[in-house]
């Protein structure tokens, strides 16, 4: 028995074809929807679950598609060939020539150096509630590149770092556009085969290869 008017809370599985595990019941399950039960005293309520509301569907006449902006007609960063691949291929040529190349280069500096209230006015890093042109974002991409310690340049002597790996570059940018979970074959069946490698191959080294221990 509760006291004090403390709640008692407990689980009930119900099955019901109806109920889905969309956005109004997240965190349920297709064929198994939980339904949540609150006690205090000796009376027991039931919290139903959330029923899916229909809203009305309403459609964008051709003539009007125009007059809509550009970020609300689709989200401005969701992938799209005609708005994004020259953006894509310039920026990825200012990170290739200036960030890898030309950083690594030992007659090049290894920072432009500014003092902080100066590269505060050479950079606009304001919160602005109008999106930037991909023209202004690959200014800010090269001005950050400039303005940023070359941690590969062979005069660069701190501790802890070493030069850029092409082919761990290459990785990255590989793992970034695919953004994979590595947790089950089904989501991620390459990822999942290469960790199993890795993993074998960890074991070796400290003289487990079998995994046992």
């Amino acid at each position: 028995m509760p006291t004090n008017g403390m709640f008692d809370v407990a689980l009930q599985v119900i099955e019901d074809a109806n109920l889905s595990s969309g956005s109004d019941s997240a965190g349920v399950s297709e064929d198994e929807d939980v339904q949540l039960f609150c006690t205090t005293g000796n009376v027991v309520s039931s919290k139903p679950l959330k029923k899916p509301s229909l809203k009305p569907v309403t459609t964008v006449k051709d003539e009007d598609q125009n007059k809509i902006k550009p970020n609300a007609k689709r989200y401005a960063s969701l992938p799209n060939r005609e708005q994004h691949q020259r953006f894509l291929t310039d920026f990825l040529s200012e990170v290739l020539n200036n960030a890898i190349f030309n950083a690594t280069d030992r007659s090049n500096k290894v920072l432009n150096w500014v003092d902080p209230e100066e590269l505060k006015r050479s950079i606009d890093l304001s919160l602005k509630a109008e999106p930037d042109s991909h023209e202004k974002l690959l200014e800010l991409a090269r001005a950050t590149i400039d303005h940023s310690v070359k941690t590969g340049h062979p005069y660069f002597m701190n501790q802890l770092f070493s030069s850029v790996d092409v082919y761990g570059f290459a990785g990255q940018c590989l793992t970034d556009a695919l953004n994979p979970s590595v947790y089950t074959f089904e989501v991620s069946p390459v990822f999942v085969l290469m960790e199993e490698v890795v993993l074998k191959e960890m074991r070796t080294i400290v003289g487990f290869p079998g995994g046992s221990g």
